[in-house]
């Protein structure tokens, strides 16, 4: 029931696909990354919280995975856009 990521991303490129974007769910966003298939995050961070818990984030600004470096960091607004690279 569940779609082989490196494959897919094998059919895009053999498509001329070169790039892709990201912004599935918590659970989309944490296979890609267990897979190895991420490149860069841009995280962007709020002082409001949705919902009573909140919402689930497979990254936040004190656990970005191993291998990646803060590149840049913004202010837009009240909110933070933190852009990591994988190095």
């Amino acid at each position: 029931g569940s779609v082989a990521l490196p494959e897919l991303l094998d059919d895009l490129g053999a498509e001329g696909i070169s790039s892709l974007m990201l912004e599935g769910g918590a659970q989309t966003a944490r296979n890609f990354l267990d897979e190895g298939l991420v490149d860069r995050i841009v995280l962007f961070q709020s002082g409001i919280v949705i919902g009573e818990n909140g919402i689930v984030s497979p990254v936040l600004s004190t656990s970005v995975p191993d291998g990646f470096i803060l590149a840049r960091q913004e202010t837009c607004g009240a909110d933070i856009r933190r852009n990591y690279a994988k190095v």
